[in-house]
Protein backbone atom coordinates (compact mmCIF):
# COMPACT_ATOMS: atom_id res chain seq x y z
CA UNK A 1 0.00 0.00 0.00
CA UNK A 2 0.75 3.79 -0.46
CA UNK A 3 2.46 5.45 2.49
CA UNK A 4 -0.18 8.75 3.98
CA UNK A 5 1.88 11.29 5.42
CA UNK A 6 0.44 14.13 7.89
CA UNK A 7 1.06 17.57 6.36
CA UNK A 8 3.92 18.14 9.01
CA UNK A 9 5.09 14.56 7.99
CA UNK A 10 5.60 15.46 4.71
CA UNK A 11 7.05 18.69 4.75
CA UNK A 12 9.73 16.95 7.48
CA UNK A 13 10.24 14.71 4.85
CA UNK A 14 10.51 16.65 1.66
CA UNK A 15 12.05 19.68 2.93
CA UNK A 16 12.28 23.22 0.86
CA UNK A 17 13.93 23.94 -2.17
CA UNK A 18 14.05 27.47 -2.91
CA UNK A 19 16.38 27.17 -5.89
CA UNK A 20 16.17 24.89 -9.13
CA UNK A 21 18.97 22.34 -9.28
CA UNK A 22 20.31 19.14 -11.60
CA UNK A 23 21.30 15.86 -10.63
CA UNK A 24 24.67 15.67 -12.62
CA UNK A 25 25.73 12.15 -11.77
CA UNK A 26 24.88 9.44 -8.33
CA UNK A 27 26.18 6.62 -8.26
CA UNK A 28 26.57 3.42 -5.25
CA UNK A 29 30.11 3.15 -6.09
CA UNK A 30 31.81 6.50 -5.67
CA UNK A 31 35.62 7.18 -5.01
CA UNK A 32 36.63 9.12 -1.22
CA UNK A 33 35.83 12.23 -2.18
CA UNK A 34 34.89 15.22 1.01
CA UNK A 35 31.70 17.23 0.20
CA UNK A 36 32.84 19.86 -1.97
CA UNK A 37 30.74 22.89 -3.30
CA UNK A 38 32.69 23.62 -6.72
CA UNK A 39 33.25 27.18 -8.32
CA UNK A 40 34.95 26.42 -11.54
CA UNK A 41 35.01 24.00 -14.63
CA UNK A 42 38.89 22.76 -13.64
CA UNK A 43 37.69 21.62 -9.86
CA UNK A 44 34.70 19.52 -11.72
CA UNK A 45 37.61 18.10 -14.78
CA UNK A 46 39.57 17.15 -11.54
CA UNK A 47 36.27 15.64 -9.20
CA UNK A 48 35.64 13.58 -12.53
CA UNK A 49 39.04 12.03 -13.90
CA UNK A 50 39.09 11.16 -9.30
CA UNK A 51 35.44 9.80 -9.71
CA UNK A 52 36.10 7.29 -12.91
CA UNK A 53 39.78 7.16 -12.33
CA UNK A 54 40.91 8.34 -15.43
CA UNK A 55 41.82 11.82 -16.70
CA UNK A 56 39.60 12.20 -19.93
CA UNK A 57 36.59 11.23 -17.98
CA UNK A 58 34.41 14.10 -19.26
CA UNK A 59 32.74 16.43 -16.81
CA UNK A 60 29.29 18.06 -18.03
CA UNK A 61 30.34 21.95 -19.23
CA UNK A 62 28.44 24.15 -16.12
CA UNK A 63 28.06 27.68 -16.51
CA UNK A 64 29.76 29.30 -12.84
CA UNK A 65 28.24 32.37 -13.83
CA UNK A 66 24.76 31.25 -13.01
CA UNK A 67 25.56 28.13 -10.94
CA UNK A 68 27.79 26.24 -7.98
CA UNK A 69 28.04 22.01 -8.34
CA UNK A 70 27.96 20.36 -5.06
CA UNK A 71 29.18 16.95 -4.63
CA UNK A 72 28.74 14.79 -1.69
CA UNK A 73 29.32 11.16 -0.44
CA UNK A 74 28.35 9.04 2.28
CA UNK A 75 29.37 5.66 3.68
CA UNK A 76 30.82 3.19 3.08
CA UNK A 77 27.90 0.86 3.61
CA UNK A 78 28.14 -3.15 4.11
CA UNK A 79 25.35 -3.44 1.75
CA UNK A 80 23.31 -1.76 -1.41
CA UNK A 81 20.36 0.17 -0.96
CA UNK A 82 21.40 3.31 0.64
CA UNK A 83 20.88 6.78 -1.47
CA UNK A 84 21.47 10.37 -0.94
CA UNK A 85 19.08 13.31 -2.35
CA UNK A 86 19.21 16.82 -1.89
CA UNK A 87 16.25 17.33 1.33
CA UNK A 88 16.47 21.41 1.31
CA UNK A 89 17.86 24.58 0.01
CA UNK A 90 16.83 27.72 1.74
CA UNK A 91 18.74 31.20 1.40
CA UNK A 92 19.63 32.13 4.79
CA UNK A 93 21.27 36.18 5.50
CA UNK A 94 24.64 34.11 5.32
CA UNK A 95 24.00 32.20 2.12
CA UNK A 96 22.34 29.05 0.92
CA UNK A 97 21.77 26.37 3.11
CA UNK A 98 21.70 23.02 1.48
CA UNK A 99 21.11 19.73 3.61
CA UNK A 100 21.28 16.40 2.24
CA UNK A 101 19.34 13.17 3.32
CA UNK A 102 21.23 9.62 3.42
CA UNK A 103 18.37 7.10 2.46
CA UNK A 104 18.70 3.66 4.25
CA UNK A 105 16.95 0.54 2.62
CA UNK A 106 14.09 -0.95 4.50
CA UNK A 107 14.33 -3.93 6.42
CA UNK A 108 12.66 -5.78 4.07
CA UNK A 109 14.46 -4.63 1.07
CA UNK A 110 16.67 -7.58 -1.29
CA UNK A 111 20.08 -5.32 -1.62
CA UNK A 112 23.14 -6.15 -3.35
CA UNK A 113 26.05 -7.80 -0.35
CA UNK A 114 28.68 -5.13 -1.50
CA UNK A 115 30.26 -2.27 0.03
CA UNK A 116 29.01 0.66 -1.61
CA UNK A 117 29.49 4.46 -1.04
CA UNK A 118 26.67 6.51 -2.12
CA UNK A 119 27.52 9.68 -4.21
CA UNK A 120 25.51 12.63 -5.53
CA UNK A 121 26.47 15.15 -7.87
CA UNK A 122 24.15 18.27 -8.53
CA UNK A 123 24.57 21.93 -10.31
CA UNK A 124 22.33 24.35 -8.30
CA UNK A 125 21.28 27.68 -9.64
CA UNK A 126 22.88 30.76 -7.45
CA UNK A 127 25.18 33.95 -7.97
CA UNK A 128 28.82 33.45 -7.76
CA UNK A 129 28.99 35.54 -4.92
CA UNK A 130 26.89 33.55 -2.51
CA UNK A 131 28.23 31.31 -0.07
CA UNK A 132 26.60 27.67 -0.08
CA UNK A 133 26.74 25.65 3.22
CA UNK A 134 26.21 21.75 2.84
CA UNK A 135 25.41 19.51 6.01
CA UNK A 136 24.82 16.17 5.99
CA UNK A 137 21.73 14.38 7.95
CA UNK A 138 20.64 10.49 8.28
Amino acid sequence: GAAVYSAQEHQEQAGRIEVAYEILEKGSYGREFAPAVIENQADLDRLYALLHERSDAPAPKIDFKRKKVIAVRSGPFNTGGYGIRLHSAVYTKDGLETVFAISAPSPSQMVTQAFTTPYLIIGIDTHPSKKVFVKMQR
